[in-house]
């Protein structure tokens, strides 16, 4: 495969390979690096990524990551371990943490790392779905607001802002909401299905069915849009 002889060869590699979506390959390139040099911060989080994201292997991405942060920034001479960095570690910390249904230690890393990096849109974001998993509905709208605020053209936060709305029963707002995630991502199908929700109970069937088939459209495999398409037109 390859010889390199420094660890930043062997980092850029692996770097290579994950974005041909070659992860076996990565994996190998990053474990080279490591090889060479320990306390190299990167690549145990880029490993932790792959190990979380690809491989579902959460409790190993965990470890990588807690290793990465164990990394004084004075040991790591190949890099610059920023705080920002540090407060994107506690990010997937806490996303692997979700993804495990531990959401107390999910939302204490989250915490961790809005307080290193308040910049970070997508913290709130994450954060904010955390809490609407956990019922926590005035939390999560506060983080979404945030994430906004900071990242006004996020059609995600958009749309998850508008579920917590129809949820308190503010549709006229949660519409508002879903529209503006349609116009910043026209392609994204969940608001168009939230949409003909909202129009569904407000009576306006015409509307409800448009806008399931414009879903349906998007991903014909959005179950969730075909049931809700199929009860609105008395079909099974």
């Amino acid at each position: 495969m390859y010889t390199f002889d420094d660890p930043v060869s062997w980092y850029e590699a692996g770097v290579y390979h994950v974005a041909r979506q070659e992860y076996d390959e990565a994996m190998k390139c990053f474990n080279d690096a490591l090889a060479a040099y320990k306390p190299y911060f990167s690549v145990y989080f880029n490993r932790g990524i792959i190990l979380d994201r690809y491989y579902r292997n959460y409790d190993g991405a965990i470890a990588d990551y807690r290793t990465a942060l164990d990394i004084k920034p004075e040991d790591d001479y190949l890099e610059v371990i920023t705080k920002e960095k540090i407060a994107e570690v506690y990010k997937f910390i806490g996303l692997a943490y979700r993804q495990k249904d531990n959401y107390n230690a999910a939302l204490e890393n989250y915490n961790k790392s809005i307080e290193l990096n308040p910049d970070n849109w997508s913290v709130f974001s994450n954060r904010g779905f955390l809490y609407d998993k956990m019922g926590k509905n005035a939390l999560a709208l506060a983080d979404y607001i945030e994430a906004i605020y900071i990242k006004p053209d996020y059609a995600i936060a958009y749309n998850n802002r508008g579920i917590i709305l129809e949820r308190m029963g503010k549709y006229d707002e949660a519409r508002d909401d879903y529209l503006d995630a349609i116009r910043l991502d026209p392609k994204f199908p969940e608001p168009y299905n939230n949409l003909g929700n909202i129009y569904c109970k407000q009576g306006n069937y015409k509307s409800a069915i448009q806008y399931y088939k414009i879903a349906l459209k998007l991903n014909p495999n959005y179950t969730v849009a075909r049931q809700n398409l199929n009860s609105i037109m008395g079909m099974d």
